[in-house]
Parts: structure tokens; C-alpha cells; sequence
């Protein structure tokens, strides 16, 4: 069986209300691999359903176990986008307001997939927020569904620059 990494938001916006919480909600990825399922969410050691882990990650493992997910988006990996996805796991990070859980999650997906899942919120600057990856899933959702069972299809990595880049490169 591939893997599959799947992301996720607990909170869409679009409504009123739904709006009144704009920096609220959480978001995290999975990994999916054997029948076997991982959770991974960016923390910050403040948190009250976080035990501090001084100089250590932010990335915690199980949190999410039990969360409900509004939207999510699910990948099928090949073995050299589970080795990147392995090797960012494995990063330590620290959470801020500029690097929240939004913007991690986002990130990793880039980085693995290349697909570029958003969630700028275009009213606080330099801020991604749950609500705006939620609408973000949303339309890409509309275009091209995903689930668990069907997910998106093997992309390849980021392209190596091309060759006509490299020699413009070393001429210069």
C-alpha cells in the first residue's frame, strides 16, 4: 500500500460566524501508511493542552487523534515524496503567529507534493489561518476531489532547473 498524507482544518470560514473566528480553529496533516495512521500538529509550548517541551519541536505526534475535520485533501506518495515528507517530520520547528499550524501544514504539503494548498488570510498580513486552508481545500476540493480511498494522484517532485537554465547560469 502508498503512502497517503492528508491535510486538514477543523474550521471553514465563508459565514458571518464563521468569520467572527478567523484566528481561531487548528490544522494538522496525516500520514497513512500499512493501514496505520499518524497525526502530526504544529503546537506552540503555551498552549493549555500542551505540555512544554522547552527547546524541543514544536511538531507533536497524537493530538489530533480524536479532532473532527471540516475539510481535508489527501495525497498518494511515492516512495521519494515519503522520503521528503520523513525528512521534514524530522525538523524541528518552532511555533509563532507568523508560523502557526495553518502555515506548517501548508508547507509540509508544498514540500511533498508541490500542489500549493493556501492559507493566507488576506485581512491580518503574513498570517495563515485554518479558516482560510479550510476554504482553500475547499475549491481545490471542487476541482479535483480527493479521499482517503481515492486521493490525489503521484505528482512528481519540483523539477530540477532545466537545462537551459544551468547553462544561462554558467555563462554568467
Amino acid at each position: 500500500m502508498s503512502t497517503i498524507l492528508g491535510i486538514h482544518t477543523n474550521l471553514t470560514g465563508g459565514s458571518s460566524a464563521e468569520d467572527a473566528k478567523m484566528t481561531g480553529g487548528h490544522a494538522w496533516i496525516t500520514v497513512h501508511k500499512n493501514g496505520n495512521v499518524d497525526y502530526y500538529g504544529l503546537w506552540p509550548d503555551q498552549h493549555p493542552d500542551v505540555i512544554d517541551n522547552g527547546p524541543g519541536s514544536d511538531v507533536r505526534r497524537g493530538m489530533e487523534k480524536h479532532d473532527y475535520a471540516a475539510d481535508s485533501r489527501y495525497y498518494a506518495l511515492s516512495a521519494e515524496q515519503e522520503k521528503v515528507l520523513n525528512r521534514h517530520l524530522n525538523i524541528s520547528v518552532k511555533w509563532r503567529y507568523t508560523h502557526n499550524c495553518s502555515s506548517w501544514a501548508t508547507e509540509i504539503v508544498r514540500k511533498v507534493t508541490t500542489e500549493n494548498v493556501k492559507a493566507n488570510e488576506p485581512i491580518i498580513a503574513f498570517v495563515e489561518t485554518p479558516r482560510q486552508l479550510g476554504m482553500s481545500i475547499r475549491r481545490l476540493e471542487a476541482k479535483l476531489p480527493s479521499t482517503l480511498a481515492k486521493p490525489v494522484p503521484l505528482k512528481p517532485q519540483l523539477a530540477k532547473p532545466s537545462s537551459s537554465f544551468s547553462s544561462r547560469r554558467a555563462a554568467n
